[in-house]
């Protein structure tokens, strides 16, 4: 699929429309994320299927969640 120039997109605009974007990616749409002008991240549909870990430490505790 190619990219059209409404693919490549400032940061500040993606953060307004990440939820909407993120549904374009799922379905097979490719998004361009720029900073200050310059490509920054990719926004593409991940098969990966991930599990969620519960990381306890102390009085303090991280949720990440990792690839199987």
């Amino acid at each position: 699929m190619g990219l059209a120039a409404s693919d490549v997109v400032p940061f500040t605009q993606a953060r307004a429309n990440l939820s909407e974007w993120a549904d374009q990616a799922k379905a097979g749409a490719e998004k361009i994320i720029t900073k200050n002008g310059e490509s920054y991240v990719t926004l593409i549909e991940s098969s990966v299927p991930v599990v969620p870990v519960i990381l306890l430490t102390g009085a303090y505790s991280m949720r990440q969640t990792y690839p199987l």
